[in-house]
């Protein structure tokens, strides 16, 4: 298995001073997968690249409401998760897939006790919840939606902040949101950078057109891969790291992104 790093610059006036040089590692969409013994493929990827912090964006698990066996697909994601929180900070949010292992009542003990053992390692489990980071200028906020969410075509989501709460006025905001979809709704809360994943990068991806086709089978998803911006926000979509299911890979590699912050006041970078 390759996994490719992608790199990233995000410069503004938004960034403050002191981050400015901040180095940020994106990765998603593991699903259990196994990267050797303490996950060795990803984290010495991480540790050559010294990242500052780590986000991983939701679907470590690989679980559906229908699995029997309440156990299955967790056992490499912790052992994944462990071994990165011993090295670097390390926020998790959670994805479909986690939110899909919860539906059962009976799964409920399970996924608790997945957490609190990534927890007591030192994991930064965020669910609809902000951490202060960088001395109180870098928030990150971990967006946990309903299920209901993945499946709406066309959705809005006006009421963000019944989730998450505010955003900051003097903090860079950084969001980690497992789909993407909602990035209109996502830069209008203030989220200065939103990092997600979910697509798989469309699955296949045609040269001039893009991904294919969402995990929910809508063909040409709007936000598939890469950067986005609007109206002085960004958004970064990773391809993911794994999947649930046989992967038909064209022009679609696995990846672990790398991005900069950098302050750049207005005419700087002329």
């Amino acid at each position: 298995m390759k996994i490719r790093t992608s790199r990233y610059e995000i410069k503004g006036k938004s960034v403050p001073r002191e981050l400015s040089g901040l180095r940020i590692a994106l990765f998603s969409d593991t699903h259990n997968k196994y990267y050797g013994p303490g996950g060795e493929l990803i984290v010495s990827h991480l540790e050559a690249e010294q990242p500052d912090i780590v986000i991983f964006a939701g679907d470590g698990v690989k679980k559906s409401a229908r699995n029997t066996d309440p156990v299955k697909g967790t056992e490499n994601a912790a052992e994944l998760f462990t071994a990165v929180a011993s090295r670097f900070p390390l926020y998790y949010v959670n994805g479909n897939h986690e939110r899909r292992w919860q539906k059962r009542s009976r799964n409920l003990p399970y996924y608790s006790g997945y957490v609190r053992q990534l927890k007591a390692a030192g994991v930064h489990y965020l669910r609809n919840e902000t951490a202060a980071a960088a001395g109180g200028r870098l928030r990150i906020t971990g967006l946990d939606l309903p299920p209901k969410y993945y499946k709406m075509r066309r959705g809005r989501l006006p009421h963000l902040a019944s989730f998450i709460g505010r955003s900051s006025e003097d903090a860079f905001d950084l969001l980690i949101a497992h789909t993407p979809a909602y990035f209109p709704d996502y830069a209008a809360w203030g989220a200065d950078l939103t990092l997600s994943g979910h697509i798989h990068g469309g699955i296949i991806r045609l040269p001039f057109v893009g991904g294919l086709v969402s995990p929910h089978r809508r063909f040409f998803p709007k936000y598939d891969y890469g950067l986005y911006e609007l109206d002085g926000h960004s958004m970064i979509v990773s391809s993911g790291a794994g999947d649930h299911k046989p992967r038909l890979t064209f022009n679609n590699p696995y990846e672990i992104v790398i991005i900069t912050l950098i302050h750049e006041e207005a005419g700087d970078g002329a």
